[in-house]
């Protein structure tokens, strides 16, 4: 499978990092609603949002931060399992120019990612 110029064959999983593939930092253009909130449009399409107001994302996007840069994590299996959602992201990735990586391991371990209430942060 590739996506963009990233062979992921073999990869259970694949990273969106926030840099173009010239190396420069990505941000959205100013004439979008949110400009920095690239990795919430990409997750927010597959999340959900439980009882308590807080979002749940799925286990097959998540935003990550790697080594200082936003990014998100894709599960492979998103291609079959949800492929509008795999297509979205595949023109995401290709319009802007992003850089792309095969995430760890080769076997798939679904993640669930709940985003954190700020005000509960100590320190």
């Amino acid at each position: 499978m590739i996506l963009g110029n990233t062979n992921l064959s073999g990869a259970s999983e694949f990273v969106v990092q926030g840099l173009t593939i010239d190396g420069h930092a990505f941000s959205l253009p100013e004439d979008w609603a949110m400009p920095e909130d690239w990795v919430d449009h990409l997750c927010d399409m597959l999340s959900t949002t439980g009882l308590d107001k807080r979002t749940i994302y799925s286990e097959f996007v998540r935003p990550a931060v790697i080594g200082d840069v936003r990014s998100i994590v894709v599960q492979i299996e998103i291609k079959e399992k949800h492929p509008g959602a795999f297509d979205r992201i595949s023109k995401f990735v290709d319009e802007h120019r992003l850089k792309v990586r095969p995430g760890r391991g080769k076997t798939a371990t679904p993640v669930s990612a709940e985003r954190r209430d700020p005000t509960r942060n100590h320190g």
